[in-house]
């Protein structure tokens, strides 16, 4: 009976690290160091080399730097660096009609009504004034003045507002009411001449 020949395997060198030598690949990439760490390296019984972060008589002791920001996150300092956009501006806090003034009447022979706000502050770059007047919103503008021509007789109610580009109001006064009334017949009669006997 022949018997096998077995051959005893060597065993394979390891390299046991203790879970602080497991970063050492990472700590040599950074250069912010600010403590140390001493770690001992020897051979153990079976030839493979180890390091501890514990003393072991004969163990050859190694000093490793550890960097700053090792397992810490640093709040991000908020930027100074502010866009105008960004900036906000100062609100509107007043806005009117100037002219007409409340219940003010006006006779429907006058060809023109012109319908004057204002606003404080004074009007920003990006907005514009609306007018409404009996509900209807008018063009969007850069002043604050507009103008009725050859108005109808009747009651009227106005108002002056600020839109932003998308034509969304920031602020809008008070309405005004004033009246368009048809001129007298009895004062037309007044200034014509009487009628001459013949």
């Amino acid at each position: 009976m022949q018997h096998g020949c077995y051959q005893r395997s060597r065993p394979t060198r390891t390299l046991h690290v203790s879970s602080l030598i497991a970063l050492l690949p990472f700590l040599a990439l950074s250069t912010a160091t600010a403590d140390t760490k001493t770690v001992y390296k020897y051979t153990n019984a079976e030839g493979v080399v180890v390091f501890s972060d514990s003393p072991v008589p004969g163990a050859q002791a190694m000093e490793i730097n550890l960097p700053a920001s090792l397992g810490t996150v640093s709040p991000k300092a908020p930027s100074t660096n502010t866009t105008p956009e960004a900036k906000k501006a100062p609100a509107y806090h007043r806005i009117g009609i100037t002219t007409p003034s409340q219940d003010a009447t006006y006779s429907n022979d006058v060809e023109t009504i012109v319908i004057s706000g204002f606003s404080e502050p004074s009007l920003r770059p990006g907005n514009l004034y609306r007018f409404i007047v009996n509900g209807q919103a008018s063009a969007p503008q850069p002043i604050s003045h507009y103008t009725l021509f050859n108005s109808d007789r009747g009651e009227y109610t106005v108002s002056i507002e600020i839109v932003d580009r998308n034509l969304q109001t920031l602020i809008r006064s008070e309405p005004v009411r004033f009246f368009v009334k048809r001129h007298s017949v009895l004062l037309q009669n007044q200034h014509k001449p009487a009628p001459t006997r013949r």
